[in-house]
């Protein structure tokens, strides 16, 4: 996944991961012909692009 956060103090680039919005751990990522599907591997199942929740991947 191409997004990031930017942090204006120490002016670096954090990478974010996709997360489920219900239970906030990673997402499973499945990319099969050109389409990207988001699978959460702790009892939710398939999350839309449209529900994911961005979290960066290291404090800064």
């Amino acid at each position: 996944m191409a997004e990031q956060f930017h942090c204006d103090r120490c002016q670096r680039a954090i990478p974010a991961i996709a997360c489920c919005p219900d239970c906030q751990k990673p997402l499973q990522v499945l990319k099969t012909c050109g389409v990207v599907d988001y699978f959460c591997r702790h009892g939710h199942s398939l999350i839309s692009k449209k529900r994911l929740l961005l979290l960066p991947a290291e404090n800064p």
